[in-house]
């Protein structure tokens, strides 16, 4: 087998194997930019109170980590704030968010869950980012991204290599691949000038 077969065939593959996870990515993109254009998602919102002792409350990881293993919430802690006997904090993943604010003197959780629509979703899944995660799909989303990111990289390269063994092509190829590169420095430029 030849280099050029060789190269051709894993460009293949890549395109195929991650052309998906692109294009999920890309309408996450079109959703989050060009959401306001798009009909408002309908949110379900439900409210709920634990009882929770306060030993088993000592913190807002602790009452947390209480939550999601004894009353079903799943998700990554965020903005915890403990004041006056006091704690606030909320529990997301994508598709849903949990405030929570419990009182350490009465020993009660109160819990507002809200069930994202489709368009809010994919905007979250778009900005979840890093890995370990409170969350296993956050995690398992992360190690596809990077996996992704991979993978295209190796899919651009051998797409350079292949165009470039085709000697016909070079112009073309090279004018498209300046434009492109124009265009990713443009864009790049401009979102970190506003």
């Amino acid at each position: 087998m030849t280099v050029f077969r060789l190269m051709r065939n894993i460009h293949l593959g890549l395109g195929l194997g991650f052309g998906l996870g692109a294009l999920m990515f890309a309408v996450s993109s079109l959703a989050f930019i060009y959401g306001y254009l798009l009909p408002e998602d309908s949110a379900e919102e439900s409210a709920r109170t634990v009882l929770i002792p306060a030993e088993r409350a000592s913190s807002g990881r602790a009452l947390a980590l209480e939550l999601m293993r004894d009353h079903g919430l799943k998700g990554d802690l965020r903005a915890v704030e403990e004041s006056a006997g006091e704690i606030r904090f909320r529990i997301v993943r994508p598709g849903s968010n949990a405030d929570i604010v419990y009182s350490a003197d009465s020993g009660e959780a109160r819990i507002q869950t809200r069930r994202l629509g489709f368009t809010q979703m994919l905007r979250q899944i778009h900005t979840v980012h890093g890995f370990w995660h409170d969350h296993l799909p956050s995690n398992v989303w992360a190690g596809l991204s990077v996996l992704g990111s991979i993978g295209l990289i190796l899919l651009g390269l051998t797409g350079i290599y292949l165009w470039f063994g085709m000697h016909k092509e070079r112009v073309v190829g090279g004018v498209l691949l300046g434009v492109g590169m124009v265009y990713a420095i443009a864009a790049l430029a401009l979102t970190r000038m506003s």
